[in-house]
């Protein structure tokens, strides 16, 4: 009988040990579930902020295009400016050289 209840008894303080330790494990999952609940709001807040980002680029390098094409034009304009210069100094010239022959 003393050996049945010291059988008893030890099975009984395993079947402690073993509750304690599935508790332990229980709050370390829990402390897990919560960290990777942080690191995935994070990680949807980066995605957010890259996003933007993205947006903000793809205005930016239309922008960019733009200047660049308003700056081809200005420089067709200048070119076309210059030329006309050119001519009007060239019809210039001939009539000075009319006017002193």
């Amino acid at each position: 009988a003393a050996a049945a209840a010291e059988a008893q008894g030890a099975r009984a303080q395993e079947l402690k040990d073993k509750a304690a330790h599935l508790l332990r494990v229980e709050a370390e999952l829990k402390e897990a579930r919560e960290r990777q609940a942080k690191t995935e709001d994070k990680l949807a807040s980066k995605t957010s902020e890259c996003s933007a980002a993205e947006v903000k680029l793809a205005k930016s390098e239309a922008a960019a295009t733009a200047a660049g094409s308003e700056l081809g034009k200005a420089v067709a304009d200048l070119e076309a400016t210059r030329k006309e210069r050119d001519a009007a100094a060239a019809q210039l010239s001939k009539a000075r050289k009319e006017v002193e022959a």
